[in-house]
């Protein structure tokens, strides 16, 4: 046993296109660009409401794809550069995959919400 954790939950290891059940909510996960593993998660209630999370990675096809036209889209964007996201990164990425809403959340220091907005 690594963690108490895993007495208290069962504990599942994510890999790329790995897929959950919680209850009624589906849960799948996609390697993403990080450099080193990561994975985007994607939400799905089975009534054609979803949410994709980016989880810490750069831009990359694999996220825009689990992210494809998610109603709610939420982007770590801490920065610019190897394994990570600008905000401007997160609206593209976000764009690029016909999301319906968009969060960003984690800004990198120096961005002021109003920026990262824009």
């Amino acid at each position: 046993m690594r963690s108490p954790v895993e007495s208290a939950f069962a504990v599942e290891e994510l890999y790329d296109g790995h897929e959950a059940r919680v209850g009624g909510p589906v849960l799948r996960s996609g390697a993403v660009e990080h450099g080193l593993p990561a994975f985007a998660l994607r939400v799905e209630d089975g009534e054609g409401r979803s949410l994709a999370y980016s989880g810490d990675c750069e831009p990359c096809p694999a996220l825009v794809e689990i992210a494809r036209d998610c109603g709610l889209f939420v982007c770590e964007a801490d920065g610019e550069g190897s394994g990570h996201h600008s905000a401007a990164q997160a609206g593209r990425s976000a764009a690029e995959a016909g999301a319906e809403r968009r969060v960003v959340t984690h800004a990198g220091p120096g961005t002021a919400p109003e920026q990262a907005v824009r």
